[in-house]
């Protein structure tokens, strides 16, 4: 009973439309855009917090309190420069210019929008909206999905890690993986799965 009365009100429920009274100019613009692609908000931690896309269906690479595998929080700490605060929200923080290690992580992470309240210096980002925020399209972000057939093996996950960040790899072309498994060879010539 007293573990119900504590955590009684730590999930409020609240009808939508109390919440969502107007929809912001730039979230406008980004649900006017065709496609299936993620967006995530760099910088100050107030730029369409994090879980709040979703509200408007847009698909946020950030989440708010997410049951994630501690490899994904270490991943985005270490290769997004990201932050997860004590809440167990994901931020990202990089300001000015977004390092190659980041870029390469929205890239793969199918980020095609990138809200700012900065501006960002990128040669794959193109400004495409600047009112209350700026919105940039990232010019290189993959499909949400797609087939690669070649493969690199990395001996363990800090090595991953590196190729993933740092590491010469096209991520069109070719995955990398932990380990060898000779059962699960690509084959070249079927696209199907």
């Amino acid at each position: 009973v007293d573990l119900f009365l504590f955590g009684a009100d730590y999930t409020p429920v609240t009808r939508t439309e109390t919440v969502l009274t107007s929809t912001p100019p730039a979230v406008r613009f980004l649900q006017q855009q065709s496609g299936y692609f993620r967006i995530a908000g760099v910088g100050e931690r107030g730029i369409l917090i994090p879980n709040t896309a979703m509200l408007y269906g847009l698909m946020d690479v950030r989440g708010y309190e997410p049951m994630t595998p501690a490899r994904t929080f270490h991943f985005f700490e270490e290769a997004l420069k990201g932050e997860v605060d004590l809440g167990g929200s994901l931020y990202l923080l990089p300001r000015g210019e977004l390092e190659e290690p980041v870029r390469r992580a929205f890239n793969l992470f199918n980020v095609q929008y990138i809200l700012s309240s900065q501006e960002l210096a990128a040669p794959q980002l193109e400004k495409v909206y600047e009112a209350e925020i700026k919105i940039y399209r990232n010019l290189s972000a993959l499909p949400r999905a797609f087939v690669v057939h070649k493969a690199r093996v990395a001996p363990d996950a800090r090595s991953a890690l590196q190729l993933v960040t740092h590491g010469e790899i096209d991520f069109r072309t070719e995955v990398v993986l932990e380990e060898d498994r000779k059962s699960t060879r690509l084959n070249s010539s079927h696209d199907q799965i």
